[in-house]
């Protein structure tokens, strides 16, 4: 008959793998944060988009357009938001007509201090976004 004694055990046979769970715990969020970022700068562009198809027709950015523009971009978290180099005043059709967006959006930084200490710090991460088409008004 067998015997039914205990073994002896180890906790270095667990190591790799607690090691392995707190990597991958780690991992999964700084993933999470970065596509926060990721999320912002996308809503940015879309808005960025609807706002130059309407500067085709129209031939520029109007004021009122550009205010809703910059109050959707505002949404998102944005601050500090310029519009130099955007045209602003009604070009010809065929011409050429930019539209330009500086902007800061938030972002959490972070910073594993310790083996279980996570830091985060929100910093603003500058956004620029330059696009060209023609005026078809």
């Amino acid at each position: 008959m067998r015997s039914m004694n205990k073994k002896n055990g180890s906790i270095l046979k667990m190591l790799p793998v607690l090691i392995g769970i707190a990597a991958v715990s780690v991992l999964s969020l700084m993933y999470i944060t970065y596509m926060d970022i990721m999320d912002r700068r996308e809503m940015v562009f879309q808005i960025s988009r609807e706002y130059l198809l309407r500067m085709e027709t129209e031939g520029y950015l109007t004021d009122e357009a550009a205010k809703e523009m910059i109050s959707e971009i505002e949404k998102t978290g944005a601050v500090n938001i310029n519009l130099a180099g955007t045209t602003l005043s009604k070009s010809e059709y065929g011409k050429e007509i930019t539209l330009s967006i500086d902007a800061r959006i938030p972002m959490n930084e972070m910073a594993l201090t310790d083996l279980f200490n996570i830091d985060t710090d929100r910093v603003y991460k500058r956004l620029h976004i330059v696009k060209k088409t023609t005026a078809k008004n």
